[in-house]
């Protein structure tokens, strides 16, 4: 299992990304958040095995297409702090 930070740009912040973010979320066996960031940006935590963040990775950007510019992506150790997925205001 391993923590992934995500980092969406593009035209995600107002058009419903983190809601239709959540729902595929939803989809998978995993954990953790999305929220918009200030700069415009909109940002996931997900904790998962490796191979379902890929599959989620590409949930999300297939359903979004268009929207999404550019995305980065930072891994690290999983801190369990979730219990589940969910969106953040």
């Amino acid at each position: 299992m391993i923590r992934a930070i995500l980092y969406f740009s593009g035209r995600v912040q107002g058009v419903g990304f983190r809601f239709a973010t959540n729902a595929i979320a939803k989809k998978f066996p995993m954990n953790g958040t999305v929220e918009n960031c200030p700069d415009g940006r909109v940002k996931i935590i997900v904790e998962a095995e490796s191979k379902v963040i890929d599959c989620f990775i590409e949930a999300v950007s297939t359903s979004t297409a268009g929207r999404i510019k550019q995305m980065e992506r930072y891994e690290s150790e999983p801190s369990h702090e979730f219990e589940n997925f969910s969106v953040r205001r």
